[in-house]
């Protein structure tokens, strides 16, 4: 082992394409070159590619991708001693190691908010809008506010949109009548639904939890009525720390109840917690255990019949996804891309929707 403790780096300015990335490298680089390029175009090229004597890239492949997009004629270079093996065990470890350390997630927003008031950009700084969005509690705030209607609505209840071979309607899911009226006599194989957390936002308009309750069972009733035999559902819910009631827990007894039988429960893990509720952003102040939320759950219940099988993409995702604790990647400018701002659903529905 050729170890390079005490030996001084020396820096050369090379041509990125001479530099020869790695081939087995095993860090996926699709969601980091983008945030590289903005730090390097606000910031510069402060950071040095590492690479051995045959200038095979150890460590520094989002930041040789991000210098050929901005098509840099050199990049700085630190040549280890470093070959075969060492080569290999110091790529995974530069990796490996960076991620041990957490973020104090208080002492960052207070940074990011400090920043933030100086007018500073943030966008250079690798978190995603969406992370910015929970770390700064202002727009959090621009998040969850409820837009003001129109003067004339051009959707209603009752209205059917036609997307191609895809049927999209705005009704009461409590209702009989609506799904007849989307589905005709079709029965259908999956179901994916986020409802509503009790009074949680702004639009929700329950007088008493009971009532709430009383809704949902009629929602997962009629759910269970237009599904096939062993058709999967997932359910996806968080718990409601702002009205202090366990919709995991409950939900689940609904589904059982109506007939449904339990297959797993999938943790999703948010890739940054919500310091935005209330009710912990006084933890100081009153010393109450309100920890910040990091977790959503997905119930995956069948009616009852034979278990469906994936198709070869499906069953390739799932291998990917192989535990029931989910941390799905930030998906980046959500509202520009997509017109709306929690678009994580869709890949979440996305392994149960792969039968063959």
């Amino acid at each position: 082992m050729n170890g390079a403790t005490g030996s001084r780096l020396r820096i050369r300015h090379i041509s990125p394409g001479k530099l020869k990335p790695w081939e087995k490298n095993p860090r996926k680089l699709k969601y980091a070159v983008g945030p590289v390029v903005k730090s390097i175009e606000q910031f510069g090229f402060n950071v040095p590619i590492l690479c051995n004597a045959d200038l095979r890239v150890i460590a520094g492949h989002a930041r040789l991708e991000a210098a050929k997009r901005l098509g840099m004629a050199r990049v700085p270079v630190a040549v280890l001693p470093l070959d075969g093996n060492d080569c290999d065990l110091f790529a995974i470890a530069e990796n490996k190691t960076g991620e041990l350390a957490d973020w104090d997630t208080p002492k960052l927003k207070e940074i990011l908010d400090d920043l933030r008031s100086e007018k500073c950009a943030l966008e250079a700084l690798g978190f995603s809008s969406h992370e910015l969005r929970r770390l700064l509690r202002e727009e959090e705030d621009k998040e969850n506010a409820v837009p003001r209607l129109p003067s004339k609505a051009r959707t209603e209840s009752g209205t059917l949109w036609r997307l191609g071979r895809h049927r999209l309607l705005c009704g009461d899911s409590c209702l009989k009548k609506t799904f007849t009226r989307l589905l005709g006599k079709a029965k259908v194989d999956h179901v994916f639904a986020g409802p509503p957390y009790f009074n949680q936002r702004g639009y929700s308009h329950w007088d008493d939890y009971t009532r709430y309750l009383e809704d949902m069972n009629a929602v997962i009733e009629r759910c269970h009525a237009v599904l096939k035999d062993g058709a999967i559902v997932v359910w996806n819910v968080g718990n409601g720390s702002a009205t202090k009631h366990a919709h995991v827990v409950h939900h689940a007894g609904l589904l059982e109840e109506d007939g449904f039988r339990f297959v797993d429960m999938i943790i999703w893990k948010k890739s940054v917690p919500n310091f935005a509720v209330p009710r912990h952003a006084n933890i100081k102040g009153n010393r109450h255990y309100y920890p910040a939320h990091q977790w959503e759950a997905l119930h995956v219940y069948q009616k009852p019949g034979s278990m469906p099988t994936m198709n070869s993409e499906g069953a390739q995702y799932m291998w990917e996804h192989a535990t029931d604790v989910w941390e799905i990647p930030i998906v980046p400018h959500q509202q520009r891309d997509f017109g709306h701002s929690a678009v994580c659903c869709i890949f979440r529905a996305r392994p149960p929707c792969e039968f063959g």
